[in-house]
């Protein structure tokens, strides 16, 4: 792995404050020379994708915080990330996820009423838990948002087009 294929791999692994990654400007100022292209930045992050993809990583463009990002290959090939086999738990995310992608903003905590008549009040506070200790949420005064977490482990993109499928 030569030197430049090295550092882009450091940089993107390195926290920015509070977000990890890189933006493609950054990768410009730092790989790019006023006699070289944009062709030689983007052999860089093909090579670097296929350096990755075998040891089971993927480089992953994430738009709405505009970052390069290493994340996991995958996921499983689920759209939302599995937890332990807790399916409540990774249908709770679920749920959340598409009310907040349907409504665009956070969402309250009585919206997820429904879930409580189904699973149970125990059961739903247990989920939320979960979800919030890992990062996936969070909840302040019965307002749920998405972390930092979600965004760079779920494709949202996705996730959408397969909500939209399903509707």
């Amino acid at each position: 792995m030569s030197t430049e294929l090295q550092l882009l791999s450091l940089l993107l692994l390195l926290s920015h404050g509070k977000k990890p990654g890189i933006t493609s400007e950054e990768l410009r100022e730092i790989f790019l020379s006023n006699e070289e292209d944009e062709s030689h930045l983007q052999d860089l992050l093909n090579t670097l994708q296929d350096k990755l993809k075998e040891i089971g990583l993927q480089l992953k463009y994430i738009p709405s915080e505009r970052r390069w990002v290493i994340a996991v290959n995958d996921l499983g090939s689920s759209l939302v990330p599995s937890f332990l086999g807790d399916r409540s738990v990774t249908a709770t995310l679920a749920v959340i996820l598409a009310l907040i992608l349907e409504k665009g903003a956070p969402i309250e905590r009585e919206e997820l009423n429904f879930l409580k008549e189904k699973m149970g009040e125990e059961q739903l506070r247990r989920n939320l838990k979960i979800l919030e200790e890992n990062g996936y949420i969070g909840i302040e005064k019965n307002i749920i948002t998405l972390k930092s977490r979600t965004i760079y482990e779920v494709d949202l993109d996705d996730f959408r087009k397969k909500i939209m499928e399903i509707k």
